[in-house]
């Protein structure tokens, strides 16, 4: 890869990722819980047993916890380190993902089309989320497209370590970071490729580039010590529940109300793989007639068979079948070197950019909607409901914030600055102007719109208000309001009790305070008055917790008694 690519590449993903990572709260529920579990990794030094506070998290194995952990010691040292120290991992894997797939993409491909579709995965409105959260997605992506590399090496003609070393460190780090997730993608990829050489009557020795013998025991060495340990630490209950209480339960049924049915991730890739996906339609319409192409036949062995075991998987999470946004990146971007040679549209190509217009208008949309209903605090969704409540609020919402408002007319203009050079036959200017107005849109996003919605992010105001009572109080007991952001925030010390227990810690602390949401203000009075506890509302916070859709309102309470 010439060095001047992967510099620009480098440069956009740092204008995309870093904008909003320190600005954009704790995210609820899975981000702030891994933030949380690495946190008390290094608080305790325990790097085996992963602890959401008392609570073991045998889900994920650790390597994206020792990543977050190691990147928060290197920021603060034993200290409580920001969010954003969490997140600089998924920062670290979105830009290799994306230098791994411009790399994959220039075996075959002409240098500006490489580029060109690493710019689209860099630049997807999916991967920059990602690369935004503390979690495990961005860096399993750039495990997957590591391991990929090698794959398409080795199908490539190539030989030696160049080959199996990235394909088998892949692997090893892919299951250290999310489990089989990474093997099944990479296998499901060379089976396919494996049945293609054989129906088209060629050999399939390639595979034997790959060099198993020397390759598995680097992987071994990678992620088995840490699963040894855990099964020893835990007396075998890591892989009990790994398995049993949380793959089988996905693959068997919907969990956490996450189900949907198949062509799920189908229509969701239009808006997640935005902007990208204004050459979606072209791309794939054009890819099996063009599938003898060695680039278009190793995307569809790589996208084909993992899409098609999600979308067939009951549980549904919109970031699950990222590790195959780069072969959609490397289907658009062959599309469009072919398209110069042969310049004439697919048919419906044209219809299509026009829906793709109205896509991009609905998401300015639903920024400007998004916006209005997070910017003030206290205010109700209800208002949101009618012509006239939207108008309003609309209207008070931009006087509040108007930096909240930017982003919408960036995802407008890059609809139709894109779609309406695509329709024009100009694919190559279509997917430049749509990346990046796009791009300028999720800047936009990171720095300005989310930053601004107070209304959602509660449990920030939760702790400011708490702090502004009293720098040095003590623990923070929580009733009602137990999302794992106000545990990062607060402190590992923080108590998620019923309405009686915060009722309790007052009378055991005199210098705690209780956030007491006021669906269980009721039970709180009743357990205080057993106690013989006089207590007093010092602050209050209102919000939505977009986590559950409910509107809150929080009373901080301390004892009477209390300075």
């Amino acid at each position: 890869m010439p060095a001047r690519d992967a510099a620009m590449l480098v440069l956009l993903c740092l204008a995309l990722y870093l904008p909003g990572l320190a600005a954009i709260p704790p995210l609820d529920r899975d981000e702030a819980r891994f933030a949380q579990a690495s946190r008390q990794m290094v608080e305790t030094g325990d790097y085996i047993d992963i602890r959401f506070q008392e609570t073991a998290r045998h889900k994920k194995p650790a390597g994206a916890y020792w990543a977050q952990a190691a990147s928060a010691r290197l920021v603060a040292g034993d200290g409580p380190a920001p969010i954003w120290a969490y997140r600089i991992p998924s920062v670290l894997g979105a830009i290799a993902a994306v230098l791994l797939t411009r790399a994959l993409a220039g075996l075959w491909l002409p240098a500006r089309a490489a580029t060109l579709a690493a710019a689209l995965l860099a630049s997807s409105v999916l991967l920059t989320a990602e690369a935004h959260m503390a979690k495990t997605d961005a860096l399993l992506l750039a495990t997957v497209v590591a391991a990929q590399l090698g794959l398409a090496r080795a199908h490539a003609g190539r030989r030696g370590p160049g080959v199996w070393l990235p394909f088998w460190l892949g692997i090893g780090c892919g299951i250290l970071v999310k489990g089989p997730v990474a093997p099944m993608v990479v296998g499901l990829a060379a089976a396919a490729l494996w049945l293609a050489e054989r129906r088209a009557g060629r050999a399939a020795g390639w595979l034997r580039a790959l060099e198993p013998l020397k390759g598995a025991p680097v992987a071994l060495a990678i992620a088995l010590p840490w699963f040894v340990a855990v099964q020893l630490r835990t007396d075998g209950a890591f892989l009990e529940s790994a398995v049993g209480g949380d793959m089988l339960p996905k693959l068997m049924g919907g969990v956490e109300s996450h189900g949907a049915p198949p062509g799920y991730y189908a229509l969701l890739a239009f808006a997640t793989f935005w902007p990208g996906s204004l050459l979606l339609w072209p791309a794939l319409a054009g890819a099996w007639r063009a599938r003898a192409e060695p680039a278009v036949l190793f995307a569809l062995c790589w996208l084909l068979p993992a899409w098609l075991v999600f979308e067939a998987a009951p549980t549904k999470l919109p970031h699950y079948v990222l590790p195959m946004y780069p072969a959609l990146a490397i289907l658009a971007a062959a599309w469009i070197a072919r398209f110069e040679g042969f310049p004439a549209l697919p048919r419906g190509t044209r219809g299509f950019a026009l829906f793709w217009i109205a896509l991009s208008a609905a998401l300015a949309a639903a920024v400007a909607a998004l916006a209005a209903a997070g910017v003030e605090p206290g205010a109700a969704l209800a208002d949101l409901a009618t012509l006239e409540g939207a108008a309003r609020r609309l209207g008070s919402a931009f006087e509040a914030a108007p930096a909240a408002f930017l982003a919408a007319p960036a995802a407008l203009a890059a609809g139709i600055a894109g779609g309406l050079a695509l329709r024009r036959g100009r694919p190559t200017v279509a997917a430049l102007r749509a990346a990046a107005l796009g791009g300028l849109f999720l800047v936009l996003l990171g720095q300005s719109t989310l930053p601004s919605l107070a209304n959602i992010f509660v449990a920030p105001r939760i702790v400011a208000a708490a702090r502004a009572l009293d720098p040095a109080a003590g623990p923070l007991a929580a009733s009602g309001f137990h999302e794992p952001s106000l545990v990062f925030l607060a402190g590992t010390g923080t108590r998620l009790v019923a309405p009686e227990g915060a009722a309790r810690l007052l009378a055991e602390r005199p210098g705690a305070l209780a956030a007491v949401e006021r669906r269980g203000a009721a039970a709180f009075a009743a357990e205080a008055a057993r106690l013989g506890l006089a207590v007093e509302t010092r602050a209050t916070v209102s919000g939505l917790n977009y986590s559950n859709g409910r509107a809150v309102e929080i009373d901080l309470v301390a004892r009477r008694d209390r300075p």
